[in-house]
């Protein structure tokens, strides 16, 4: 898989792919090497694709996603195929 839109590409698997647990990996790993941020405006899951913060949110300042407190809690439960 491509470094690039790591994210995206993940969540893009989780249709196609028979193994969950890979996609969630790939989206911790990309969360963990800045591929995924937050602006003070937009979250960027690729570079082409940001996503518009809700006005709660705008203006938060830049968060740095890759810290293991954003990406480190995510787990599989159940079946993970």
């Amino acid at each position: 898989m491509p470094v690039k839109d790591e994210l995206s590409d993940a969540h893009q698997q989780l249709n196609t792919s028979s193994l969950r647990s890979e996609s969630l990996r790939q989206a911790q790993l990309a969360m963990l090497k800045g591929k995924v941020r937050i602006t003070d405006k937009e979250l960027y899951l690729s570079p082409k694709k940001p996503i518009p913060l809700p006005p709660e949110l705008v203006n938060s300042g830049k968060i740095n996603l890759s810290h293991p407190y954003y990406w480190s809690t995510f787990t599989m439960i159940g079946n993970w195929n």
